[in-house]
């Protein structure tokens, strides 16, 4: 039974509440820590889940940021003022219980006054707060922690297995779905292409990683240009939303992981260009993860059979997956990934790492993968590599997230 409570507003502080249950979870484990709904299963009650859960745990953190006091409904009431608003019920309920309560300022918020409060909310006035911010959030986070290691009744689990916290992990709204990907080696490069693919040699990834289940999208990618500033890119009149986010540089994908980054804790990347070769053949040697032929409508390319051959880029997801649970490795749009141009691969990696700088590498330029929806079947091969300028974008180049953990 979970023994720390997280109360947050999603439009006031989000961001630092998937940050900060990410931490918590990982010390006290995901047992032990309630965050909200996105934890309830499918059926349940969901008011009933939460009263419960209110009912046994024995800390409460309350985050407050700049916005926490003003935030009004769809009827310009603001929240805190109805009665039956649940951020106000959580905090009235731990607060009555008379357990560890514990304000948590965040985005630089200050503690608000009794007399802005209802008064069911005033002795909270009357708690000693913590803040969190930013550019100190682990050492800030870990002051929380040493906090609530206190508190009796809340025991620190001796062991947690990695692969349970990452399954359990809580995805924020903003996030790309990930895939986990097992260590594993395969064969990269072929002797069908041209010499850029060659030699073929064994390549050793002894991590597992996650990597984007789908090519980022413009829904998604949207969210980080407006809050950052970055100017949207156009559409092409191909209507944004789920389509794979295009005219995009390889400075632009770098700024967004690393935005992605500080928004949730977590460590995004651009994957390495052998990553991508090994989830793209996902245990394959074929020209594609499906075989040697293109077939009909396995991917959206120059004479694939897909009604958007030739024409314009697919909503991602519209094809079949491959047995990593990837989408549109092949076709749709060249996926940038983090390495430097080399010409070949004479002295490459052998362990998954992206190859920079060493050996003569041109990073001036970036490699490309995957082929995209201009491209005759023979580019969209597992093995198919080509390049890009750092600043160049276009219509048939987007990008797939990776992450570290």
């Amino acid at each position: 039974m979970a023994k720390i409570f997280i109360n947050y507003r999603r439009k006031d502080s989000a961001p630092y509440a998937g940050r900060l249950y990410d931490r918590l979870a990982g010390h006290f484990g995901y047992d032990h820590v309630f965050m909200d709904i996105d934890q309830i299963e499918p059926g349940e009650v969901f008011d009933q889940v939460i009263e419960d859960k209110l009912a046994a745990v024995q800390a409460a953190v309350v985050l407050i940021g700049e916005h926490w006091l003003d935030i009004t409904d769809a009827n310009g009431q603001r929240r805190l003022d109805d009665p039956d608003d649940w951020v106000r019920l959580e905090i009235a309920a731990v607060l009555e219980r008379g357990i560890r309560v514990i304000p948590v300022l965040v985005g630089g918020a200050t503690m608000p006054k009794s007399t802005q409060l209802p008064e069911c909310l005033g002795p909270l006035t009357r708690r000693q707060a913590i803040e969190i911010t930013d550019h100190r959030f682990h050492a800030d986070a870990e002051k929380l922690i040493k906090a609530l290691d206190k508190i009796p009744g809340i025991q620190h689990p001796q062991k947690h297995s990695h692969a349970s916290q990452h399954s359990r992990a809580i995805r924020l709204p903003f996030e790309p779905e990930m895939v986990r990907i097992p260590p594993g080696k395969f064969l990269m490069g072929s002797n069908d292409g041209d010499l850029g693919e060659r030699p073929v040699h064994e390549v050793n990834i002894d991590h597992a990683f996650e990597i984007g289940k789908y090519e980022v999208t413009f829904d998604e990618y949207d969210i980080f240009a407006k809050a950052t500033g970055h100017k949207l890119p156009d559409d092409h009149d191909w209507i944004r939303g789920k389509r794979p986010v295009i005219n995009v540089t390889f400075l632009d994908a770098k700024a967004y992981a690393e935005w992605l980054s500080v928004e949730t804790g977590k460590k995004y990347r651009l994957p390495s260009e052998a990553e991508w070769e090994y989830v793209a053949r996902a245990g394959t040697q074929t020209r594609y993860w499906w075989g040697d032929d293109i077939g009909v409508s396995n991917a959206n390319c120059v004479g694939c059979g897909s009604r958007w051959d030739e024409r314009k880029t697919a909503p991602v997801g519209s094809f079949k997956a491959n047995t990593f649970g990837l989408y549109d490795t092949a076709g749709n749009v060249w996926e940038l990934v983090r390495d430097c141009w080399h010409d070949n691969y004479d002295n490459a990696p052998d362990d998954g790492s992206a190859w920079l700088e060493k050996n003569g590498g041109d990073c001036n330029r970036c490699v490309i993968r995957g082929g995209s929806w201009s491209n005759a079947p023979q580019n969209l091969r597992s093995a198919h590599r080509f390049w890009s300028y750092l600043d160049v974008s276009n219509i048939f180049q987007g990008f797939r997230i990776a992450r570290d953990f």
